[in-house]
């Protein structure tokens, strides 16, 4: 046989063999390939709070870094939109100086525990993310100002935010001012004048207290609660009644309140603290002044004051507390007199023939009055009485005169102190040998009180004469 033909011979394949994959031109199946060496696939973050908070912690690294570059790159030109506002600047609710219409405020994250971050976008996109300046839901520093320095007797700084308040000298308030005036305002209204007087005696009390024991007046609010609990102890020891105590302890809370602090006057010490107080506290030993006391007392007026005008005076003074359930401060000036009676609140009733029948009496203002409340009560004549109301006051106010002026007036036209009728009262208490510890000027309207109620006067209209608010009266009757 031919070479040649030897050779197309050996390269045809024989029958029944099958030809490999390569000569017919497939592919080789997976199982003749060789085995390849597998790719691990890379491990996936776990999102953990920690690897969170990692991520936050850079991005806002990277916030830091492009608003201090922004900062440094508009420090010439505050007023560009979109630069973070420096420490001078009025800042917007989401802290930039920007037109509400031009940027659009979108919050990235809100996980619990993690500051939420807010980016902006408008017409200057993109924009840096900023935090929030200012919690909605938070009381701003500076309202009642002007009622926390009325009552604390000093300044109180205002810090009110005032967005978009005009600048330069003489310019008119902005809204956003003359809405926090009005605040200021409704906020004094919202307590009576007598309560605010009470609120600064209280701090005055507060600052003696801290003077003696701290050797120090300015102790500011917040004010740490053993510093309550001494001063407590402190007006205890004085001989303040349980009920005094807690009114200056409502000053001290009120003011915590107002200025958005703490009330240091509410805790659990100071609680049991008060509890104790009136637990072990005396009740109050003061006597009523009963009709046959008051005559007594007026007779003995001869005896301790020399003059005339003096005795008609003081006759028509403690007539005039027991028939009208007066206060002190009613009629007497005293160191915070606001509601002492002058000639003008009385007016006598005269019958068809001129003659006086009654007077009657307009408190315009009295303790724990509210601006708009006034009382009016009428007294009336006691024939049956040795000194009848009506004639006792008649009498001094023909030697008076119609000069205009506080009611009761010495002789040179002063008005009488409570110091001048504590001393005429102690004098005559005396002279009728009673214990001047057990009847004081309070003692009037304790026995005006006290003789309504055995007369059958109702609470509701007991309430009315003695312009009480609520059912403190009950603690004046005495059986």
């Amino acid at each position: 046989m031919p070479p040649r033909k030897k050779a197309r011979k050996a390269a045809r394949p024989e029958a029944g063999d099958d030809p490999s994959p390569t000569e017919r031109g497939d592919q080789p199946s997976p199982e003749d390939a060789p085995p390849q060496p597998t790719r691990k696939a890379p491990d996936k973050p776990k999102l953990t709070m920690k690897f969170l908070q990692k991520q936050l912690e850079d991005l806002q690294q990277v916030t830091t870094q492009i608003a201090n570059k922004l900062n440094s790159t508009n420090s010439s030109d505050p007023q560009t939109p979109g630069a973070l506002p420096t420490d001078g600047g009025s800042a917007g609710l989401v802290g930039l100086n920007t037109s509400p219409s031009s940027v659009t405020v979108t919050h990235v994250t809100d996980t619990p525990g993690v500051l939420p971050i807010a980016t902006t976008s408008g017409a200057l996109d993109p924009q840096p993310p900023s935090l929030p300046s200012i919690n909605p839901n938070a009381q701003m520093p500076g309202l009642g100002s002007t009622l926390a320095s009325s009552i604390l007797g000093r300044a109180v700084p205002q810090e009110i935010p005032t967005h978009g308040n005009s600048s330069g000298q003489g310019a008119s308030p902005s809204p956003a001012q003359q809405l926090n005036r009005l605040v200021d305002n409704l906020l004094v209204q919202s307590l009576a004048p007598s309560t605010i007087s009470a609120y600064r005696l209280a701090w005055q009390h507060f600052r003696q207290f801290s003077l003696e024991i701290h050797c120090t007046a300015n102790i500011k609010p917040p004010i740490p609660e053993p510093i309550v609990c001494q001063f407590i102890s402190y007006l205890h020891s004085k001989g303040f009644a349980p009920a005094s105590i807690a009114s200056k302890l409502s000053a001290i809370g009120f003011i915590h309140k107002i200025q958005n602090l703490q009330d240091p006057t509410s805790t659990f010490v100071v609680r049991k603290l008060m509890h104790s107080i009136q637990k072990n506290h005396v009740p109050d030993g003061r006597l009523p002044i009963t009709p046959p006391i008051l005559s007594q007392l007026i007779d003995a007026l001869k005896f301790i004051k020399t003059t005339y005008y003096n005795q008609c005076l003081y006759e028509a003074m403690f007539t005039f507390m027991f028939y009208s359930l007066a206060r002190i401060s009613e009629v007497t000036v005293t160191n915070s007199s606001q509601h002492t009676l002058t000639l003008a609140d009385l007016r006598g009733n005269l019958d068809s023939n001129s003659g006086l029948t009654s007077f009657l009496v307009q408190f315009k203002t009295y303790k724990h009055s509210s601006p708009s409340a006034q009382s009016t009560i009428q007294i009336q004549p006691h024939p049956e009485s040795p000194h009848c109301p009506v004639v006792s006051l008649a009498k001094y106010l023909q030697l008076r005169g119609r000069n205009p002026g506080y009611l009761f007036q010495r002789r040179d036209g002063c008005p009488v102190t409570s110091d001048n009728f504590a001393k005429a009262l102690r004098a005559c208490v005396l002279q009728v040998k009673l214990d001047p510890q057990k009847y004081t000027s309070h003692s009037f309207r304790i026995g005006a009180a006290t003789q309504a109620a055995l007369q059958g006067v109702s609470d509701s209209n007991l309430r009315l004469l003695g312009r009480w608010t609520s059912d403190a009266f009950k603690k004046y009757i005495r059986t």
